[in-house]
């Protein structure tokens, strides 16, 4: 079936490495949907993305491809030539990919990308590769700094196959799966001279505290509760870039931080710090993970995600 895109794409005068084949999936989306909007919901993509795409094709094939009308987006005639040979492709490569044999982790030799922050991974990470020692030894896993403003956009485009934390709301175009319930606690040193046996509100807001930069919603929730109480909010001492710094920064002085209960179970008390319940109400959260709705047909994402959830209830 593929001799059929070396002839529509002239092999002889293009490489076909530089031709991807997700294009001709987007191409076939069109035909059948004539509409950018609803061809990105089928195939799973932003429709910034299938835009993308489709001027990528134009580009492939020197023709406009689809034009735009009242009706929808209209074929051309180069466009129509193309769709019995494109479709031919595609189908014997579906084919081709679904296996009739199960699945087998332990023969699996994939690389798995996973987006996440830096406290997920100790909660997470530790658990999960025991596991896969077991389970799956030869998968490699390659973990990727959480960026919210763009994760959405390197799962469309495949740099990222899940994400961990949290996500509100979650576009229609992605599948997801709670993973463990987390909330916030406090930490202070060992021997803190204003802190006995609990944490009281008085010290909580007259104490300086440690954030870091990528929790500043913390912030606001804490100055919210504080007023109700018309206590004033602290003064953050130190801003960081990371959570797992915290603890021990903790430790080495007076002041106190707000971190997730989770994260402190692992670490706190090697660091020197005990953990106390924050004397305001703090709301709890859940993590996730996340993927495309395009990765629900592949026998390694679905052995992927399912390890995951597997994994996250036993910790």
């Amino acid at each position: 079936m593929l001799k059929w895109i070396f002839i529509i794409i002239n092999i002889h005068l293009m490489n076909l490495s530089s031709v991807d084949l997700n294009l001709l999936v987007v191409f076939e989306a069109l035909l059948d949907e004539r509409n950018v909007t609803r061809a990105a919901e089928r195939v799973a993509r932003a429709q910034p993305s299938v835009s993308n795409a489709l001027n990528r094709l134009r580009y492939l094939f020197k023709d406009e491809l689809f034009i735009r009308t009242p009706d929808g987006m209209v074929p051309t005639t180069r466009a129509l030539e193309l769709e019995e040979p494109i479709r031919q492709a595609l189908n014997g490569l579906r084919q081709a990919l679904t296996s009739e044999n199960e699945f087998n982790p332990l023969q699996c030799q994939d690389t798995i990308h996973v987006a996440t922050s830096d406290t997920v991974e100790l909660v997470l990470v530790p658990t999960l590769i025991n596991r896969l020692k077991e389970t799956a030894p030869n998968v490699n896993l390659r973990f990727h700094p959480l960026d919210k403003d763009h994760i959405y956009t390197q799962i469309d485009e495949g740099e990222v196959d899940v994400a961990l934390g949290v996500f509100d709301p979650i576009p229609n175009r992605f599948e997801y799966a709670r993973l463990y319930d987390d909330h916030f606690v406090c930490i202070a040193r060992e021997g803190h001279p204003d802190i006995h046996e609990r944490l009281s509100l008085n010290t909580f807001s007259n104490t300086p505290h440690i954030f870091t930069s990528l929790r500043e919603d913390t912030q606001r929730l804490v100055k919210t509760e504080l007023k109700k109480r018309s206590k004033t909010m602290p003064r953050t001492a130190v801003t960081v870039a990371h959570f797992l710094v915290v603890p021990y920064l903790i430790a080495q002085s007076d002041f106190i931080a707000i971190v997730s209960q989770r994260m402190a179970l692992q670490i706190a008390e090697q660091a020197g710090c005990r953990i106390h319940n924050p004397p305001i109400k703090l709301p709890g959260w859940s993590i996730s993970a996340l993927w495309s709705k395009t990765l629900k047909q592949s026998p390694v994402a679905q052995w992927f995600h399912q390890f995951l959830q597997e994994t996250a209830h036993t910790i």
